[in-house]
């Protein structure tokens, strides 16, 4: 029976737990999480799975034991400003074969780095849950694209968290290109901040632009005000590609003119299974540690001087 350890069950940890039961593995669930409510939300969700087994913990220490220190699979879905200390609880008790990280990451470069080096000194494979890599879609769509020259990649709507989200699409770009960014600025984002729906948290609206290494461009834009879809362009050369996630439809143009339009497969978190099948298998598409921390350190630079915050690397950014 694999052994799994959920380190937070709030609202995104409960989509992993969900995800897990999908999977219809014989599974032992360690669950850390203090918060009755949440517990009770969880119990909601999982009771009468079959081949899955659970108990909530209090600590890493109460992980370590129940799992006779030894993890398939580890998640740490907790909140960014606590999640350093989190994971490097849970490392001091027990090593598990796979790390699953939440995005936003990490809040400070500092971290970023530390955090980096520790999961290289022990040992440890860890990933990113940018989770549109395993959308049947967009995996369609990459095949597409093969051997093409990206000339741009867009991202518009509103309302849909720019600070949180960003990292998705800036992952989704290096995925459909097999190309790194290598420049990202917020000279196109609008005055000052918000306040985001966590409580201590900013958002921001405007735009983010950057470039990939063949000189590809990156335009995200999220525009203030309540939730609109997005719509995600993709262009190469005369081709262009629309998707529009939420009513699931891709469009094909060519000069400008529509050639094609079909189904566009995406899923939510708890619909993705095959993504922790893999995981506890010690493979995965999502991207690694190294290559998230790499894409999180250019937002991080963006926003700190989009807030006029110190420059320094341990700086942190209020965002999750």
């Amino acid at each position: 029976m694999e052994k799994v350890a959920l380190i937070g069950c709030g609202n995104i940890g409960r989509r992993h737990l969900q995800a897990l039961a999908a999977a219809n593995r014989p599974m032992q669930i360690f669950i850390q999480e203090p918060d009755l409510d949440a517990r009770d939300a969880a119990v909601e969700l999982i009771t009468g799975v079959r081949r899955l087994e659970f108990e909530f913990m209090n600590s890493a220490r109460e992980v370590s034991e129940a799992s006779d220190g030894s993890l398939d699979l580890a998640i740490i879905a907790t909140g960014a400003n606590v999640r350093k200390v989190a994971l490097a609880q849970l490392l001091d008790s027990v090593r598990p074969r796979t790390v699953l990280l939440e995005k936003v990451l990490l809040t400070s470069e500092r971290d970023l780095q530390e955090v980096g080096h520790i999961l290289s000194d022990l040992g440890v494979n860890a990933y990113v849950n940018c989770g549109r890599r395993g959308f049947p879609g967009y995996r369609q769509l990459k095949s597409e694209l093969f051997g093409m020259k990206c000339t741009s990649f867009s991202v518009k709507g509103a309302g849909w968290g720019l600070c949180s989200n960003a990292v998705h699409f800036i992952d989704l770009a290096e995925y459909l290109f097999e190309e790194e960014l290598t420049a990202l600025s917020g000279k196109a984002l609008d005055f000052g901040s918000f306040p985001a729906k966590r409580p201590g948290c900013i958002e921001i609206s405007g735009r983010l632009t950057g470039k990939l290494e063949s000189g590809g461009m990156i335009s995200l834009e999220c525009l203030s005000g309540q939730f609109q879809p997005i719509f995600i362009e993709v262009a190469c050369g005369n081709l262009v590609w629309i998707i529009d996630e939420a009513n699931r439809e891709i469009k094909t143009l060519a000069d400008g003119e529509v050639v094609r339009s079909r189904p566009f497969e995406s899923r939510n978190v708890s619909e993705m299974s095959h993504l922790y099948v893999e995981l506890l298998e010690g493979r995965s598409v999502l991207p690694d540690y190294n290559t998230s921390a790499r894409q999180h350190g250019f937002l991080l630079r963006v926003i700190k001087a989009h807030l006029n915050l110190p420059e320094g690397e341990s700086t942190h950014c209020p965002i999750s």
